[in-house]
């Protein structure tokens, strides 16, 4: 007989919903979160120099991605877009909502 659940969540894993450059399995996070309301999904990675024939300097354009900035943290590898309607994994974090004043 078995004490509790084994995977210490009131839900199932969604292992099969869990995209490659995920930083954890999906759905092992907050019950109603996705990954498109947290802090880690999207970050600007920079781009290839480019010349400017105006300025004549060269510059580094900046690009935003949609993928997981956890799993960069953990790998240091740049992973790939993740899709902003799977369920939150376990390092989740609510993006900052800004107040507004009164």
């Amino acid at each position: 007989m078995t004490i509790g659940n084994p995977n210490l969540l009131d839900r199932p894993i969604e292992w099969n919903m869990t995209d490659p450059g995920m930083a954890f399995f999906a759905g092992t996070g907050p019950a109603a979160e996705t990954c498109g309301t947290c802090k880690f999904r999207g970050y600007h990675r920079p781009g290839r120099d480019k010349f400017d024939p105006t300025t004549g300097a060269y510059y580094t354009p900046q690009y935003r991605v949609g993928a997981c900035g956890k799993y960069l943290e953990l790998t240091g590898i740049h992973g790939p877009d993740v899709d902003k309607h799977l369920p939150a994994c376990k390092y989740f974090e609510p993006t900052k909502k800004v107040e507004q004043a009164e």
